[in-house]
């Protein structure tokens, strides 16, 4: 007797998990798309500052030896990077083609920038940051100033220590406690689309309150 309705228990265990997860994806999509969203600077902004921030963190890191810290730029290299070649491709500049082998090649460099450091060489990790440097002097130079001048502005935003939603300039005063602004926040671009994990990341935005476009989280130094 047990042989037998055990297969029917497993049956109706999954059929009611499978019933479980289908209302719950339901209600949750419903909740993160029923969420307004703020408005932003624009993909091309929020792409240059994503990468304003990612330099000066490799240079840190470099300068500083802590190259386990360049593992995560990777991923917001490409996400970065991505955006922006859409831009272009959407201008219909003369010189896109010439532009997106500019960046596949500053891409490539992150690449090897990453690789140098997973196998700790200090040296090869200096040479491959000042050829980095090169590459995105050249890639400015075919950006829209007024884009780069948003874009450096809203990569130089700091929080309050106690009150991330105050932001501002670095070390201004903060509006409801007095201290100074100086937690740097970082800019991720449209993380609910580069991260694999983006409908779960929409869904608890819904549920948090937040809308999707509020893509900047406060770092805590160490």
């Amino acid at each position: 007797m047990f042989k037998r309705s055990q297969p029917i228990r497993s049956r109706r265990v999954l059929w009611g998990l499978s019933l479980g997860i289908f209302f719950a994806t339901g209600i949750l999509s419903f909740i993160g798309a029923e969420t307004p969203k703020a408005s932003g600077p624009g993909p091309a902004v929020e792409s240059w500052a994503m990468l304003l921030q990612m330099m000066d963190r490799l240079h840190s890191a470099v300068a500083r030896r802590e190259l386990t810290l360049i593992d995560p730029e990777d991923p917001i290299a490409s996400a970065a990077v991505s955006m922006l070649l859409a831009e272009v491709a959407k201008s219909g500049a003369p010189n896109a083609g010439a532009q997106r082998v500019d960046w596949i090649v500053f891409v490539r460099e992150v690449s090897a920038l990453h690789t140098a450091a997973d196998a700790a060489q200090r040296e090869a990790c200096v040479d491959l940051m000042r050829r980095l440097d090169d590459e995105f002097l050249k890639l400015q130079e075919n950006a829209d100033p007024a884009v780069l001048a948003a874009a450096h502005q809203y990569a130089a935003r700091f929080t309050c220590p106690m009150h991330p939603d105050v932001v501002g300039a670095k070390d201004d005063p903060c509006d409801k406690c007095g201290m100074p602004l100086d937690q740097p926040v970082v800019v991720l671009g449209d993380v609910n689309e580069w991260l694999p994990i983006s409908r779960p990341l929409r869904w608890l935005h819904g549920l948090m309150g937040k809308p999707p476009r509020q893509r900047t989280w406060r770092v805590r130094r160490l």
